[in-house]
């Protein structure tokens, strides 16, 4: 018979020490700080010598963030570093340990929505810093509606389309610089001219066509006409282009061209 070999101490603390590495999962376990819980977070062990494939499968463990309303944010500061939960909006925290408050991640534009046609909404401004004179800052596939442009630099424009509007018929037509910068006419009647809306750098062209009788034309007093004096009818059937210009804020500041075909 093999005579055995005593375990020593050490030894003993080298096996409890393998058991504990090799067959023990490791344990994480939080605190709790001011509102809500922290959870017990169990990792598996890095080294287990056997197979896991046959075994089965354990519990899902659940991770659990700190949380509570938005009003409870509110008065609440979380360590540098944080995530907390808002149960009101739905939507994690991030703290700094200093805002009170913390800022809730939530109002981001999806770079997918699910659909190219999910309107998302970014309230604040935006600064695009990207692209050079090679490649664009930024590309719009499709139209874009935008209610007010400012461009600082030069503008490259391949076709432009200057969207229009008819005027209806009437002894007094009043044309505003703050619509569409094109518009139609068709006479019925005689006709006088007034403006409204004017601004600085506006601008109208208008299509005047007269119906089967000759009419006459009235224009406001300050207008001033380039190209030949403003005209006081037009002859029946024919077509006539009116052109404005607003270089201010009233009729004395209104440059006109009017062309008719011959």
């Amino acid at each position: 018979m093999k005579p055995q070999i005593p375990i020593t101490k050490p030894q003993r603390m080298t096996k409890l020490q393998t058991a504990i590495v090799t067959r023990l999962p490791t344990l994480v376990l939080g605190a709790s700080l001011g509102f809500g819980t922290w959870c017990l977070v169990l990792f598996p062990p890095l080294n287990t010598q056997h197979s896991t494939l046959n075994q089965p499968k354990p519990m899902p463990k659940q991770v659990r963030l700190r949380r509570g309303t938005t009003a409870q944010h509110s008065a609440f500061t979380g360590a540098e570093g944080e995530l907390t939960f808002d149960t009101t909006k739905k939507v994690l925290v991030i703290h700094d340990g200093v805002t009170l408050g913390g800022k809730a991640v939530d109002g981001f534009a999806k770079l997918n929505p699910g659909s190219p046609l999910t309107a998302q909404t970014i309230a604040g401004p935006l600064n695009l810093n990207g692209g050079d004179s090679e490649t664009f800052g930024l590309s719009v596939a499709n139209q874009a509606a935008f209610n007010q442009v400012i461009i600082s630099a030069d503008a490259q424009i391949k076709r432009l389309i200057l969207l229009q509007e008819s005027v209806a018929y009437a002894t007094s037509v009043s044309l505003n610089f703050q619509t569409f910068g094109g518009k139609r006419l068709t006479l019925a009647g005689n006709v006088t001219f007034s403006a409204t809306g004017h601004l600085f750098g506006a601008y109208i062209v208008m299509r005047i066509v007269c119906d089967g009788t000759n009419r006459t034309l009235g224009f406001p007093a300050g207008w001033k006409f380039v190209g030949g004096a403003a005209p006081t009818t037009i002859n029946a059937g024919k077509t006539a282009l009116l052109q404005l210009w607003s270089f201010g804020t009233n009729d004395a500041e209104v440059v006109a061209q009017y062309a008719v075909e011959p």
